[in-house]
């Protein structure tokens, strides 16, 4: 009995690490993600704006 008990704690002590590693690579690859995207509009305003001024 007392061997399944140790077996269960491993079992969830091994599994919450895995689901905490997870949620925060997830974490940062939305972070990433999201500055990826702020920086594609911010080069997309900014050749929109050059190509106007070399348009005058």
């Amino acid at each position: 009995m007392d061997s399944f008990f140790i077996i269960a704690v491993q079992t969830t002590t091994i599994v919450s690490a895995i689901v905490i590693v997870s949620v925060r690579i997830e974490h940062r690859l939305t972070k990433v993600e999201t500055e990826i995207n702020w920086l594609k509009r911010l080069v997309s305003k900014n050749n929109c704006c050059n190509e106007s001024e070399g348009a005058k």
